[in-house]
């Protein structure tokens, strides 16, 4: 799974803070995480949790300027990750479930197609 750690803003210091890419789900993710609080890393934010949920970085990247310096280029090199990791991980029984639960949530014909195919080499 592709992931950029971004550099936190002065005043978001103790943020650990990442945007990526997660191929079995096809989505864009994002999470900041509390390094300073009580509980280990606790969560701030986790967006992209759920299949197709951001199929562009632009919206997680707006939310994400609140807590870190958004570098040139991220949206273009999050678009290169997922491109180049594809939308599953064949070979790992997550991606089967996954492809099996998300089918009927899908709006892409050539996406939910891929799914189909991955199921197909799973089983």
């Amino acid at each position: 799974m592709p992931r950029h750690e971004l550099k936190p803003l002065p005043e978001a210091e103790h943020f650990a803070i990442a945007i990526g890419w997660d191929g079995p789900l096809a989505t864009f993710y994002a999470q900041v995480l509390d390094s300073a609080a009580e509980e280990e890393d606790q969560e701030v934010l986790w967006e992209g949790t759920e299949p197709y949920q951001y199929p562009e970085p632009h919206p997680l990247i707006e939310l994400l300027r609140r807590y870190a310096e958004i570098p040139d280029g991220l949206a273009d090199d999050l678009k290169g990750d997922a491109a180049s990791a594809g939308d599953a991980f064949p070979g790992r029984a997550a991606t089967a479930f996954v492809a099996e639960h998300s089918l009927p949530r899908g709006t892409d014909p050539a996406q939910a197609l891929k799914l189909f195919q991955v199921l197909d080499r799973e089983r």
